[in-house]
């Protein structure tokens, strides 16, 4: 799974290889693609927002091995599935949706896409969201991780494995000083412990919030935004909107591998002769250079023995 805010451009086919022959070489046997801002500026996404020209370009680039589900998207959000041809024929039950949040429900320059499969006899989610920027934002976001979860998530049930990635634009609790210093003491990591969701995510008290329910992969790779385009330097002229780690993949399985723990970063059932869920990798690919943002991918491996 790789989630990508391009800042409005789309991607040339050489972008394309570059952004995904690392991953494509792992011959993985599902690729979810999750883009934000993608392709236009943001108020010509909202009357127009058709995809089917990079669409052609990544089928160009994962043919012929890999297949296409249906896509989805909303403003410049775009969701594309491919999935090994050697199982086509055990694909079932597609479906997609979304739920707009810009502008009080009435925009979708912000908010979420969800494609929901069956592949054998497994269920899969996958959202792919947008959230309001703001370092002071956070409780619209809260509000509205909630309001897309509780609207978008009709059709999910307990045997389904969900997958939650996107920019969901959590920001850093930390002064400019702060972060200039741990910025070049290369001391960034350091500033994990301010990151609005990781302190939601250990609140005790707070329990309102959908995110708690769902899993991360142990962040090791540093901010991935806010970045001046073609480089790899922080942008600080942005005085309302700090770096971070912006962009996030979670995850929650389906209820027989709830009782799972956590052992060097993967996640695994209690009865792990016959299930396991885990994260291989998670991490942000910051020699992409074509936006403000990196793209952050996790490496997902589900086993099951019958």
């Amino acid at each position: 799974c790789i989630t990508y805010s391009t800042k409005e451009n789309t991607l040339s086919p050489e972008q394309i290889s570059e952004l995904l022959t690392p991953h494509k070489n792992l011959e993985y046997d599902i690729y979810i693609l999750s883009f934000q801002e993608l392709e236009r500026k943001t108020y010509i996404n909202i009357f127009y927002s058709d995809k089917s020209e990079i669409e052609s370009k990544l089928i160009s680039f994962f043919s012929p091995s890999y297949f296409n589900l249906p896509s989805i998207t909303l403003g410049g959000m775009y969701s594309l599935i491919f999935i090994k041809n050697e199982h086509k024929d055990f694909i079932s039950d597609y479906s997609n949706n979304y739920i707009k949040t810009g502008f009080y429900g009435f925009i979708g320059n912000k908010g979420a896409i969800s494609i929901k499969f069956k592949i054998y006899n497994f269920s899969f989610f996958i959202i792919n969201c947008h959230l309001i920027p703001g370092e002071n934002k956070i409780e619209y976001r809260n509000k509205d991780v909630n309001y897309i979860y509780n609207n978008i998530s009709e059709n999910i049930n307990s045997n389904d494995i969900i997958i939650w990635s996107g920019c969901f634009n959590y920001r850093v609790d930390a002064l400019l000083a702060q972060f200039s210093n741990a910025y070049i003491k290369g001391k960034e990591l350091d500033l994990l412990e301010k990151d609005q969701i990781i302190k939601m995510m250990n609140d005790k008290e707070n329990n309102d919030v959908i995110l708690k329910e769902f899993n991360e992969g142990k962040i090791s790779f540093l901010m991935s935004s806010k970045y001046q385009i073609g480089g790899d330097t922080i942008n600080w002229t942005d005085k309302h909107n700090y770096p971070g780690w912006t962009d996030r993949i979670f995850f929650k399985p389906l209820d027989i591998l709830i009782n799972f723990y956590i052992l060097n970063n993967r996640i695994e059932s209690s009865n792990s002769e016959k299930f396991s869920f885990g994260v291989n990798k998670y991490d942000c690919m910051k020699e992409i250079t074509f936006s403000d943002h990196k793209p952050v991918y996790a490496y997902f491996e589900f086993k099951y023995k019958i």
